[in-house]
């Protein structure tokens, strides 16, 4: 992000956008924070309820965006999302 001088809010366009590929039904973007814990953006294709899942993982939104906060590592938080 610093060498792109990337904001919070680039990650949010960027998610959105991937969740636009028509291919996808729901797009994922894992963003490590300072502390070492992993801020979750879920965005999904109408119809499709990504808050479910957040609210299940501690965090909420509405059904086509949503997000969360687990402990990382980043591998383990991406294992740990990727297999629920």
């Amino acid at each position: 992000m610093a060498k792109s001088d990337a904001s919070n809010n680039g990650l949010s366009g960027l998610v959105a956008f991937l969740s636009g590929v028509e291919e996808a039904n729901i797009a994922v973007l894992f963003k490590e924070r300072g502390d070492g814990r992993i801020e979750v953006s879920l965005r999904s294709a109408p119809g499709v309820d990504v808050s479910r899942f957040a609210v299940a993982m501690g965090g909420g939104g509405h059904p086509q965006a949503a997000g969360f906060t687990i402990p990382g590592p980043l591998a383990k938080a991406e294992h740990t999302v990727l297999q629920a």
